[in-house]
Parts: structure tokens; C-alpha cells; sequence
């Protein structure tokens, strides 16, 4: 057997990483691609292996020069069982021993050869390995935005920046701070209340309440000092991030290539299936078990063979479930037209996100930056949302502030006075 993995190794995206990018309906149509091409080997490994056909002389010639089909041999006139060498053992039993055709083994092999060329039709042949050639061409049509010299660079930078924007602890840090800044406010406003209600009545009450809060106030800034001391080179890490974002969202929202790539890519995908489905559609009755071929007659003295296609019956099965999977295949594609038509995939809003983190300052995005973070969402929306952190102003000015403080101690500070 051929190895799939070798035609998977060729076809597919080599960077695991680029499965961000890979909506559900990509990743079934991949499988869908990797079981039809598994199913094109199979069949191309038959062809190889086995005998194609096997052929036997038809007695039967037609003077005027026609063919005549074998599947009507029995409606005769005369019965077949009248030229085979019968020899009676009672009322019912016939004792039968076969016709002698005086062919020997070369002559059947050459007329094996040369009815397999010329009668079998070209779709029965050639089946396997158009089923090979059509599954690469999906799946390097799935992947050609992944290669292109014009895309992949950006796509690459993207799937890069994004997956370090998710593990950098800067963003689990500005998101916690701005969520315990808005708890305070509201700490703050809750207190404000309380002392204006009760200011005459419950003194006592404040004054344990006040305290209270500034011991837990007093506690938590041993803890918040030394985590801001383990964050120097984190620090250092999420600052150059900023910068790469900034300049990678300059870039790619200049233009709309990515965009074009991908939908070109999936109008080439749903075109293929419905060519392919047409004419599968149309030449899989051409593949018949029993065939009818005419083989000159000063050859082997006959000029009529019955010939028995012998993968014709596995072949035509397998050709009705392909049709089958690039139906389901070509469904998919158009839903991905629908996906890329139907929604403004070139304009990205963080509006949930504004309001989730609390971070208010996140600019929208657009063009290709835009259909990069639409395509991560499929995959999964935790990714935006961190990386609309490094997209933030703010947000920046709190890690420089942050920057300084591990730069400027009190000590270095105290040396400077």
C-alpha cells in the first residue's frame, strides 16, 4: 500500500499553530479531503496489483460488420448448450464438459491487454487516479493561502504575536487590574453611601468598618510589591509585544489580500465539486462489469470477445460514496461563501470585549486584521479578547508606569536626591 502520510506531509500545512485560523467547516473538509484521498490509494493500489480483465471468444459474428452485445447471448435462437460437448446420464442430467476454444495462454493475455485498452471506457480505468489528483487539488487548494508568498508571511507573524499575546502574563494582569479598579470605585461609592445613611447612628459600627479596610488594604500591598518585583522581564516581554502589534496592525490593514486569497480559494473548492460532480454523475454507468470487444481476426481467429471487468462492480461503488463525500465537501465550501458573504468580515468591533474588561480605549479593526481575528474566533473568542489588550493605550501606559517603577527604585531614587 501507498502511505497516505506521505501525500499528507506534501498537501497539508506543515505549522501546527495555523489551526487558529481553521474554521470547524475547514477542519471537516481536511478529513473529508484525507478519506477521499485514502480511498483514491486504495483503489490505485488494486489497479496495480490485481488482473484488470479476462476475456473468452464469442462465437457469435455478425457479417455485417456490427458488435454484438454479450448480455444477449442467451436470447438466441439456438441454445449455447448445443456447442458444448454434453453427454446424457439420465432424463434430467446432463453431463456437460466445455467448449474448446483452441486459444493458448499468450493469446489470451494479448487479447487481455488489448480489450482492457480499448473496450473498458476511459472513467472505469482511470477512476482511481482521478480521485488522487482531485483530493490533492482540494487539499492544496485548502492550504494555498498557508504557502503563498503574498499571505503566508502574515498569517505566520499573526499566529505568532496572537499565541504570545495568550500566554503573556501581561494580559491576565491589566484585565485583574482593571477589574480591581472598577471594584474599588464601586467600594468607594458603597461606603460613601453607607457613612452619609448611617453617619449619626452606627459611628462605631464605621469606624470597625474602616479599619477594617485599611488592614486589608495595608495587607494586599506586600503582596502587589512583590508580584511587581517578578514582572521586570515579563514587563520587558509584553512592551516589545505592543510594538509588535502596532506595526503588524499597520501593515495588514492596509490592505485586503487575505481576505481575496481565502475566498478565491473557496470559489475554486465549490467550482471542482460541482464539475466533478457532474460528470461523475454522468459517466459512472460507463463502468460495466461485462464489456464487448472487437479484436482483429487473423490474430487469434476470433473476432468477438466477451470480457469481464473484474473491479468493475468495487469500483462503481466506490465511485457512487465519493460522489457522496465531495457532495458533502462542496456543501461545506458553500456554506464557507455564505460565512464570508453573508457576515462584515472586514470590519472586527471589541464592543463585548470594552464592556467585559472594562478596558474602554480598544480601537475596532479592519480589512485583513479584521478577517484574522473573525477566523481566531472561529477556533476559539478567548484569543481576541486577549489580544485586545496589547491593542489598548491604556493599557500600554500602565505596563510603561509599571517599567519605570522597576527602573526608578527607592533606593536608585534616594541615590539620585
Amino acid at each position: 500500500m501507498i502511505p497516505v502520510n506521505e501525500f499528507r506531509s506534501i498537501t497539508s500545512e506543515q505549522n501546527p499553530q495555523f489551526r487558529v485560523l481553521k474554521p470547524w467547516w475547514d477542519v471537516l473538509s481536511e478529513y473529508l479531503g484525507i478519506a477521499m484521498l485514502m480511498m483514491g490509494v486504495f483503489g490505485c493500489t488494486l489497479q496495480l496489483t490485481q488482473d484488470k480483465i479476462s476475456c473468452l471468444p464469442n462465437r457469435f459474428t455478425d457479417l455485417s460488420g456490427g458488435d454484438r452485445d454479450c448480455s444477449h447471448l442467451r436470447q438466441e435462437n439456438e441454445s449455447l448448450w448445443e456447442f458444448a460437448i454434453t453427454k446424457r446420464l439420465g432424463p434430467n442430467v446432463v453431463e456437460v464438459f466445455g467448449r474448446k476454444n483452441g486459444l493458448d495462454i499468450h493469446q489470451y493475455e494479448f487479447v487481455n491487454h488489448f480489450c482492457y485498452e480499448r473496450a473498458v471506457h476511459w472513467y472505469g480505468k482511470y477512476f482511481p487516479y482521478l480521485v488522487v489528483i482531485h483530493s490533492m487539488i482540494f487539499m492544496v487548494a485548502s492550504s494555498f493561502w498557508f504557502k503563498f508568498p503574498g499571505t503566508s508571511s502574515k498569517i505566520e507573524l499573526f499566529v505568532i504575536i496572537l499565541g504570545k499575546c495568550f500566554d503573556s502574563p501581561w494580559t491576565t494582569r491589566a484585565i485583574s487590574e482593571v477589574y480591581e479598579e472598577r471594584r474599588e470605585e464601586r467600594m468607594v461609592v458603597w461606603r460613601k453611601n453607607t457613612m452619609t445613611k448611617s453617619a449619626a447612628d452606627n459611628n462605631d459600627d464605621m469606624v470597625s468598618l474602616i479599619r477594617s479596610s485599611i488592614k486589608s488594604s495595608s495587607d494586599q500591598k506586600p503582596s502587589e510589591a512583590t508580584a511587581s518585583l517578578l514582572d521586570k522581564k515579563e514587563g520587558e516581554q509584553a512592551k516589545a509585544l505592543f510594538e509588535k502589534v502596532r506595526k503588524f496592525r499597520t501593515h495588514v490593514e492596509e490592505a485586503d489580500l487575505l481576505y481575496f486569497m481565502y475566498v478565491l480559494q473557496t470559489a475554486l473548492k465549490v467550482f471542482k465539486f460541482a464539475l466533478i460532480t457532474v460528470y461523475s454523475v454522468a459517466l459512472v454507468p460507463n463502468i460495466q462489469i461485462v464489456v464487448m470487444c472487437s479484436v482483429p481476426p487473423d490474430l487469434t481467429g476470433f473476432s468477438a470477445f466477451c470480457c469481464n471487468y473484474n473491479k468493475a462492480h468495487l469500483f462503481s461503488k466506490l465511485a457512487y460514496c465519493y460522489i457522496c463525500f465531495v457532495g458533502v465537501y462542496g456543501l461545506l465550501c458553500i456554506y464557507s461563501l455564505y460565512w464570508l458573504f453573508h457576515r462584515p468580515l472586514k470590519e472586527y468591533s471589541f464592543e463585548a470585549v470594552r464592556l467585559e474588561t472594562g478596558i474602554n480605549d480598544i480601537p475596532d479593526v479592519k480589512n485583513d486584521f479584521a478577517f484574522l481575528l473573525h477566523l481566531s474566533d472561529q477556533y476559539d473568542a478567548l484569543y481576541s479578547k486577549r489580544f485586545a489588550v496589547f491593542l489598548s493605550e491604556v493599557s500600554e501606559c500602565r505596563l510603561r508606569q509599571l517599567n519605570l517603577n522597576h527602573e526608578w527604585t527607592a533606593d536608585k531614587l534616594c541615590l539620585q536626591t
